[in-house]
């Protein structure tokens, strides 16, 4: 009897599997995009509570985008050689988690403002954003 709902059993028709793909690259440019937008607080952070808002908006956007990299990794680029991207990606990002903080200090130091900062964050996120929606086009022309 059919219910019109997808069982497991369905997961191997294409158009179910797109739709998972999909949601997970549109997650992603999502998440970027929100993590861009999660600076505007702490740029009018006028006190504890923005700058709270912020922590907190950041921590869930980063943590979205960390979590959904090993899934779109594997499906863009298969089992063969997953975790060797995936150690790659996590260093890189180690990396700017290493530096992005001293660097801030830096410009904070040079011009009394973190208003710099801020801003390159939101044009850094806005073009890891675009990169997300491209590899949706990319995808879907796979599919």
């Amino acid at each position: 009897m059919a219910t019109g709902r997808k069982t497991a059993c369905d997961m191997n028709e294409p158009r179910y599997e797109w739709g998972v793909v999909w949601a997970a690259f549109a997650s992603l440019a999502l998440m970027q995009a929100s993590m861009g937008a999660s600076y505007l607080p702490w740029h009018a952070a006028g006190g504890y509570a923005s700058l709270a808002l912020f922590a907190l908006w950041f921590g869930l956007s980063y943590g979205g985008i960390v979590s959904l990299l090993p899934a779109l990794c594997m499906d863009l680029f298969g089992a063969r050689a997953v975790s060797s991207i995936i150690g790659a990606l996590y260093s890189g990002a180690a990396v700017g988690n290493l530096l992005g903080p001293t660097l801030a200090g830096a410009v904070f130091d040079r011009s009394g403002s973190y208003g710099p900062v801020i801003w390159t964050c939101i044009a850094l996120s806005a073009v890891a954003t675009l990169a997300s929606v491209r590899l949706i086009g990319l995808r879907q022309a796979r599919y």
